[in-house]
């Protein structure tokens, strides 16, 4: 796969996401590649946000509290998250009668976790010009990232049905904040609150 290539999917995971799914799925990359995309993928988001203007490490744990991660802790959040978020995807998508193999969860949050970096890149750039434009381009990509993983799960799944499938997100979306609840006790920020 060369830069063009690389160049062209991205886009196609933005505008067409069933047909970028389809190709990256079809590529039929071995699981461990995956996860070794997974982890590269995080931690290059995270180098991205820890020179962010402001502060890109920043949690907002609540109205009044503000958690800055250290690098490493927040990668270790973040690998957390897209782990326990490729269980949860293929997990409850079967439950819910979905077809769906674990490779292709895995294939999904790793295309998930691509276009997350892109953005970071792209607000990064942004920021450095304007900071109301990289907040205004952060709201539009989270907008079509959430629209991807409607698409990606439909498409891991083969449920037909958008509706479906992000009733298949919700639900893992609530697994997904009962777990970063206690991960985020487990490392210390439970005794703040």
């Amino acid at each position: 796969m060369t830069g063009d290539d690389l160049k062209r999917l991205m886009i196609t995971a933005v505008t067409q996401p069933r047909r970028a799914y389809q190709y990256a799925y079809g590529l039929e990359l071995p699981r461990l590649t995956l996860w070794q995309l997974l982890l590269v993928l995080s931690i290059a988001r995270v180098l991205a946000l820890s020179v962010m203007p402001g502060n890109g490490l920043a949690m907002p744990v609540s109205e009044e509290t503000v958690l800055v991660l250290s690098p490493l802790s927040y990668t270790f959040v973040l690998v957390t998250s897209a782990v326990v978020m490729v269980f949860l995807i293929y997990y409850v998508g079967r439950a819910l009668e979905g077809t769906g193999t674990f490779d292709g969860a895995l294939t999904a949050v790793v295309l998930i976790e691509t276009l997350s970096v892109i953005l970071v890149a792209v607000q990064l750039v942004l920021s450095v010009i304007s900071l109301e434009l990289a907040a205004l381009v952060a709201l539009s990509g989270a907008i079509a990232i959430v629209m991807c993983i409607i698409v990606y799960v439909d498409e891991v799944h083969g449920f037909d049905s958008l509706w479906k499938a992000m009733g298949c997100l919700l639900l893992g979306i609530v697994g997904l904040t009962i777990g970063l609840s206690v991960l985020l006790v487990l490392i210390g920020v439970g005794g703040q609150f």
